[in-house]
């Protein structure tokens, strides 16, 4: 019988708000469109994605693919692991999915959301990047794996 293994891991989570709140937003979900990398010139490139990847709700074990939003909810983002990467909470990825950070990376991650009556026209960019640098507090964590909002007139790419 092997020994159980357990590790520390920090999950990060994004706040859906419907500021339309005499409208509910029915079977609403969230959508990756785009993936940007930092490149070697500091400057980010796209990735190819063949298709829009959903992310998963809040609490993932539970929670449904499509939610009716009529204030907020809460989006699992992504995770990390000890000695591992930052992964995005996605239903599903392909076998050459470019969405991964890895250590000393940065990825931008554009997001819309979308419901039946419902259709985000912008795209919210988030950046999340690491340093390569594990640590056991989240406090300290957070220093060295930064998710920020990246404003539509700071995104180049």
């Amino acid at each position: 019988m092997s020994p159980i293994r357990s590790y520390t891991a920090f999950y990060y989570h994004l706040k859906v708000i419907n500021s339309r709140s005499i409208v509910s937003a029915k079977n609403c979900r969230v959508m990756l469109r785009q993936l940007h990398r930092r490149g070697p010139d500091g400057e980010f490139h796209p990735e190819v994605l063949t298709v829009p990847l959903q992310y998963v709700w809040s609490p993932a074990e539970w929670a449904p693919a499509l939610q009716t939003v009529a204030d907020e909810a809460v989006l699992d983002f992504g995770r990390i692991s000890q000695s591992d990467i930052f992964r995005p909470t996605l239903y599903i990825t392909s076998a050459n999915f470019k969405g991964f950070v890895t250590s000393n990376d940065s990825v931008r991650f554009s997001l819309q959301i979308v419901a039946d009556n419902f259709v985000s026209s912008k795209l919210q960019i988030f950046e999340v990047s690491w340093n390569g640098r594990w640590a056991e507090t989240a406090e300290d964590m957070s220093k060295n794996l930064i998710i920020s909002e990246v404003k539509p007139n700071e995104a180049k790419a």
